[in-house]
């Protein structure tokens, strides 16, 4: 018996052999050859030997199905193939474990059976399609030979139409920056070959359905294809061509009405995609009322295949028809264009962007009332504006000082006006008496280069900082002083002033950086040293990430008040993104819009139900956020570590007091459904609630109580609108101040 057993126990093989197998399967080139499919599927593993020669293998390998019965009748089977060993084995195993040998012996005998025929069952597919592989493989050559011509034609066009569409979209986003010859000559290149193309095929069958006309012969069904396929791609290219002349037209337009351009180009969008729907109409009208196939048949197809035509082209036109409602939307007007004697008056340079003017506009004011300044206001010029950390209050620095105002009720705080000269950055500490400031303007008070923390209780400064360069940005924490310099950040301790952190940037002229002013976190954020990457600094984790956020250079960013959550935008301003800053993941994604745009602001509300973005193109955009956060009842540990996550259902649980039942939803394309297939922009989230506002100047925003946004701009106007936090939609205009009036009080206007 123990010669029996030492003669049947497998051996491992020798390392040469080990070498040339993987998983117990000899992997040879012959055999690759001969059956490559099978060949693989054995190397990977999917048709896995048994490593213990099992019964299956009993046989020298002549049969494909091996039975295994496991069971009382085991032994006596074993016993006649000669393997008293293995039966003395399963014996004393069986009176090891005697309770599991039974049920045990039956599950491993199901398994294996299974297994086997899982194995034979892919065996037998594998050899299929190693059969029929060759001969699918010569047909499809003796098919591509047979219409060779359209095959090269259709590769040629689909090349063609993948690369005009890139170039339109590039010629798209370059907005004022584009040339008109490269347009003239995209457009003149598109128009060749298109007449190129038709000319090449001087086919009525392929004109035919242009105008909505069914072929004269019913067509092939390759022919059929063929013929779609063409005209669906000319089409396309036609519309590239509308496009490129539109935007020919905006650019050399006075004032450059990138809106009614947008709008323009989603008309012939939405158009397109009409047009398109119906264009394989007629073919296949011809085509299915085929009268060999009989009447009846040929009219049940016919008209299935109308029928399911007609619910896809009523979507496509009630799209069309949104489209061109909104381009009949009158666009919002605050002023009439200015001459060119007052332009030269004002020096053709915008005082706030010092570039210079392209059809400047003389403001009125938005509620139509003219208002009379003082010879003092000539004077004062704002720098610039900042909100406090609840956003309860903002800053404004002037030429002359600075004054700090209160936003419900809205009123004049304190103010400090100096003849010496301006401030080109103040910066609040909540509502306490300590500022940040820093000199600005043409007669600055302070150096650019310096900062003073000052107590405005005790009228001194309490502490300075000076540096080699300019300071961007100052934000001040109850624990840190941040001060950003166009390629380093420094952070400093509140409390003795002492250094703690210099973090390297990229290029930051625009000193973005945000602060969290959570009791227990401490979250900063700010741009990494590549592009379109942020950089999140967890002071108390003493954890730092990298979050790729955008292809292009950052130009605006946003934290929660707990620093968990960040938005992002790009120097494009048509994507902001939601992060969530402990572990880098992208929450959400919504869209501004289609033309770029310079983004002065985002704003993120206390509930994080809220995102609000301000630009240089006139509107405040809001949208919903389905943005989960942790609730009040967990410790600030758990929720430190768990983080943000998305909320698919866009509401809360009665467990989560820090974020109500969210009712809207922002807008969205009729074509979203088609997720994957069109361009990405189709499938964007739009926002759910508008405000018009001057596009001359530069706004930042901030939430409110009660679903309300404030509003602050450097022409020294402030509004407080409120939205509908259901439907969505224009926002209603509640409050309008104009703040900078020397020794006035704030002109106030005010809707129910």
């Amino acid at each position: 018996m123990d010669a029996q057993q030492a003669q049947q126990t497998p051996q491992p093989p020798p390392p040469a052999a080990a070498a040339g197998r993987r998983y117990g399967v000899h992997f040879s080139a012959s055999s690759f050859i001969q059956a490559p499919l099978s060949a693989l599927l054995e190397y990977s593993g999917i048709l896995r030997a048994d490593p213990g020669g099992g019964p299956h293998q009993a046989g020298g390998g002549a049969g494909e199905v091996s039975i295994r019965i496991v069971g009382s009748g085991e032994a006596g089977a074993s016993s006649e193939r000669g393997e008293e060993g293995v039966v003395e084995d399963e014996a004393d195993a069986a009176q090891a474990h005697p309770y599991t040998s039974a049920t045990g012996g039956a599950e491993a005998g199901r398994e294996s059976s299974s297994s086997s025929y899982q194995r034979y069952d892919i065996q037998q597919v594998a050899r299929w399609v190693e059969q029929i592989l060759p001969f699918s493989l010569l047909l499809l050559v003796v098919f591509i030979r047979q219409h060779l011509q359209g095959f090269f034609v259709t590769i040629w066009i689909a090349a063609v139409m993948f690369k005009s569409n890139d170039i339109l979209r590039k010629q798209t986003a370059l907005k004022g920056e584009r040339k008109m010859s490269v347009l003239v000559g995209i457009t003149i290149l598109f128009v060749v070959h298109v007449f190129g193309v038709y000319w090449c095929y001087k086919n009525g069958d392929l004109i035919r359905p242009l105008v909505m006309l069914p072929p004269k012969e019913i067509p092939p069904f390759w022919h059929a294809i063929f013929i779609i396929l063409v005209n669906d791609t000319m089409v396309r290219q036609t519309a590239m061509i509308i496009k490129c002349m539109l935007l020919m037209y905006y650019k050399n337009s006075k004032g450059r009405s990138y809106r009614r351009q947008g709008q323009m180009l989603t008309v012939v969008e939405y158009f397109l995609l009409l047009y398109r729907a119906l264009l394989p109409t007629p073919v296949w009208y011809r085509f299915f009322l085929n009268k060999e196939y009989g009447s009846l048949f040929s009219s049940l197809t016919t008209g299935l295949y109308l029928t399911f035509k007609l619910t896809s082209v009523v979507e496509k036109v009630q799209s069309f028809l949104t489209a061109l409602r909104a381009l009949s939307h009158k666009d919002f007007h605050y002023g009439s264009y200015a001459t060119s004697e007052q332009v030269s008056a004002t020096g053709d340079m915008c005082a706030i962007c010092q570039e210079k003017m392209h059809a400047p506009i003389l403001l009125r004011s938005p509620t139509g009332q003219a208002e009379a300044g003082s010879s003092d206001d000539q004077e004062i010029r704002l720098l610039s504006v900042s909100w406090n950390q609840d956003f309860g209050c903002f800053a404004a620095g002037t030429s002359n000082g600075f004054r700090i105002f209160n936003c419900d009720p809205f009123k004049e705080t304190f103010r400090r006006d100096l003849k010496s000269g301006g401030f080109g950055i103040v910066e609040m500490l909540f509502r306490c008496n300590i500022l940040a400031l820093v000199g600005g303007g043409s007669n600055a008070h302070y150096p650019p280069n310096k900062v003073m923390i000052w107590d405005d209780h005790r009228s001194h400064c309490i502490g300075e900082f000076a540096f080699r360069s300019d300071v961007r940005a100052v934000k001040l924490g109850k624990d840190y002083i941040v001060i950003v310099l166009e390629r380093k950040i420094y952070v400093y301790n509140f409390t003795d002033l002492k250094l703690l952190h210099q973090i390297e940037t990229q290029s930051n002229p625009k000193g973005l950086c945000c602060l969290s002013h959570h009791s227990n976190t401490s979250v900063l954020a700010c741009p990494g040293v590549h592009q379109g990457h942020v950089r999140i600094e967890h002071f108390g984790l003493k954890v730092t990430r990298m979050i790729s956020a955008h292809d292009s250079h950052i130009s605006c960013m946003a934290l929660t008040m707990d620093g968990l959550i960040l938005a992002t935008a790009s120097m494009k301003g048509t994507l902001i993104r939601i992060f969530n800053t402990m572990d880098g993941t992208r929450l959400q994604e919504v869209r501004r819009g289609l033309d770029k745009a310079d983004i002065y602001s985002i704003a993120l509300s206390p509930n994080v139900q809220w995102l609000a973005v301000s630009s240089d193109k006139g509107t405040v955009h809001i949208f919903s956020l389905r943005v989960r956060v942790a609730g009040e009842d967990a410790s600030n540990e758990q929720r430190s570590l768990e983080g943000p996550r998305m909320d698919h259902q866009n509401s809360s649980s009665s467990m989560d007091p820090l974020i109500q039942t969210n009712t809207g939803s922002n807008a969205s394309s009729s074509l979203s459904f088609m997720k994957g297939i069109l361009p990405k922009y189709f499938s964007s989230e739009w926002s759910f609630a508008q405000f018009h506002l001057p596009e001359v100047t530069r706004y930042i925003v901030a939430f409110g109580a009660q679903n309300t946004v404030m509003m602050v701009g450097l022409d020294g106007s402030f509004y407080r609108c409120s939205f509908d936090q259901v439907n969505g939609g224009q926002m209603l205009q509640k409050e309008y101040f104009r703040f900078i009036k020397a020794d006035l009080a704030p002109l106030r206007t005010s809707a129910a």
